[in-house]
């Protein structure tokens, strides 16, 4: 029974289940008789159901596992600002400023700035705006300074003002745009007074620092790759300056100014 056994199993692998039960009737009735063909049934079985089971493992094991396709991730975070949305922003335009009596005869205004700006992801008519602005003014009013024997009419009050604020804007999309700002700034003031002492020209300066609140306003156009606007901007500052004897002088004050926009 064994080499029946070895025959079915290892040297014909290949024949289907019904040629292999012709073939152990043949070997049966050759070998055995007709009154041993009772047992020889459950050899019968026996042969069927292992080499069905080796069937199955194999189709089991040759069969390769459908490759999972990638979806969305769900804890994958939306990025905080709008792709796309980000723009360069240059500035100039002048301040109009109500001061102190004794700054009245200006001479010379001008203001300059750098600014970049973003739309937030989740808030399509919010964004946030980065600003660094320089306003210059030049007077000849003279002030005193402590150190010098001739004194020139020239003073200049320069302030550097770091704002960072939100905006409102419509509408979120389209080549116009009108917006809305407010925000807090960081202000560098200094006084500048110039003399000269026995022929000797020199300067002296007198500096403020404060942080101060601001708002403002705006349009613009995108013409493709670069876009041009109009701001405003309007500053509650003040500042003292003890080496001139000047304290709490109002230099808040209106900020217009041309802006060149160009998004990357």
């Amino acid at each position: 029974m064994s080499g029946i056994f070895t025959t079915l199993i290892y040297i014909k692998p290949a024949l289907n289940v019904h040629s292999k039960i012709c073939y152990l009737v043949k070997y049966a009735i050759c070998n055995y008789g007709v009154n041993r063909m009772h047992r020889f049934c459950i050899t019968i079985l026996i042969v069927l159901n292992t080499t069905g089971l080796n069937a199955q493992n194999s189709n089991v094991s040759t069969e390769e596992p459908e490759p999972k396709q990638a979806g969305p991730n769900p804890s994958a975070k939306a990025p905080f600002f709008k792709p796309g949305s980000w723009s360069v922003n240059l500035y100039g335009g002048n301040y109009q400023v109500a001061e102190e009596p004794q700054f009245v005869a200006i001479r010379n205004d001008y203001s300059l700035g750098v600014g970049a700006s973003a739309d937030l992801n989740q808030y399509p008519y919010l964004g946030l705006d980065f600003e660094l602005l320089f306003v210059n003014r030049d007077y000849d009013t003279p002030v005193g300074p402590p150190l010098f024997g001739t004194i020139d009419n020239d003073t200049s009050i320069q302030t550097s003002a770091f704002l960072i604020g939100g905006r409102a804007f419509y509408p979120t999309q389209g080549p116009f745009r009108v917006y809305a700002s407010a925000g807090i700034g960081y202000f560098h003031t200094k006084m500048v007074v110039y003399g000269s002492t026995l022929g000797i020209p020199g300067s002296y300066e007198d500096k403020d620092m404060s942080m101060e609140f601001y708002y403002g306003a705006g349009i613009g156009y995108m013409f493709g790759k670069w876009g041009l606007g109009l701001d405003y901007r309007h500053f509650n500052l003040e500042g003292s300056f003890g080496d001139f004897n000047i304290n709490n002088a109002d230099l808040g004050g209106d900020l217009f100014m041309v802006g060149l926009r160009f998004p990357f």
